[in-house]
């Protein structure tokens, strides 16, 4: 079995770039709209898809800053990993845990959370 977890957001071009970038993914399977904005879109990183995403104005959620989605992903790899996440993820965020950056925790060496730009929060730990 295999999971992907997929969001809906507005403005689903600029968001494939945003998360490609921040983890280091590349554009897997997609389809188009025919305003050229993604019906479909996955975010590959090696073969694996781990996040698909899609334009959808009726279920995105920001008048309350309440996130619509929470990803916890553990095990990134390294600390570069789980840095460039957060260094991309940041960008826009509408909260940030951890402003300084990843920290240690008690039950994680390097970790960070926040809630990006597209009311989306995370939880990336190495």
């Amino acid at each position: 079995m295999k999971v992907e977890p997929q969001i809906y957001v507005r403005g689903s071009i600029e968001a494939v770039e945003f998360y490609k970038k921040a983890f280091n993914g590349t554009l897997g399977f997609h389809a188009k709209n025919e305003d050229e904005t993604y019906a479909h879109a996955d975010i590959m990183v090696g073969d694996n898809a781990i996040l698909a995403l899609c334009e959808n104005e009726e279920y995105t959620c920001c008048e309350n800053s309440v996130p619509v989605m929470q990803f916890n992903i553990y095990d990134m790899g390294t600390e570069e990993a789980v840095l460039n996440a957060y260094q991309v993820l940041k960008e826009g965020a509408v909260r940030n845990d951890n402003p300084n950056g990843p920290e240690p925790l008690p039950w994680n060496k390097y970790c960070f959370a926040l809630v990006d730009k597209y009311n989306i929060f995370w939880w990336i730990a190495i």
